[in-house]
């Protein structure tokens, strides 16, 4: 599976087979990868790596929004903070209905 542009989900402390496992998630065009591992500190450095190529599900549980630094056409720049080390970041988030909605857009939003 091609992960560009796929979702990407953390599920942590999941009960397979009487052990414990972490997970991550890969949703891409209605289907979907998933690595599972026992060791908690892999599946974070694995996370941590992966989500840069991937599009965040569940954004609000990993960062906070503080201030909005711009806004666009189709998307607007916030500063962030990551919750788990108070890391600040500047984050493009799209409008999604406006990119669905217009092949144009899903091709500029592409090529950004």
């Amino acid at each position: 599976m091609n992960i560009d542009y796929s979702r990407i989900k953390l599920i942590l402390d999941d009960q397979i087979e009487g052990k414990t496992v972490h997970c991550i998630k890969f949703i891409k065009l209605r289907s979907y990868e998933e690595i599972f591992t026992e060791d908690y500190e892999k599946v974070m450095l694995w996370f941590e790596t992966l989500k840069r190529y991937c599009v965040l599900s569940r954004f609000r549980e990993y960062f906070v929004s503080l201030k909005v630094l711009g806004k666009g056409n189709f998307a607007k720049v916030f500063l962030v903070e990551r919750k788990t080390d108070k890391k600040q970041y500047a984050v493009k988030i799209f409008d999604k209905n406006l990119i669905l909605s217009d092949e144009l857009e899903r091709k500029c939003l592409l090529y950004e």
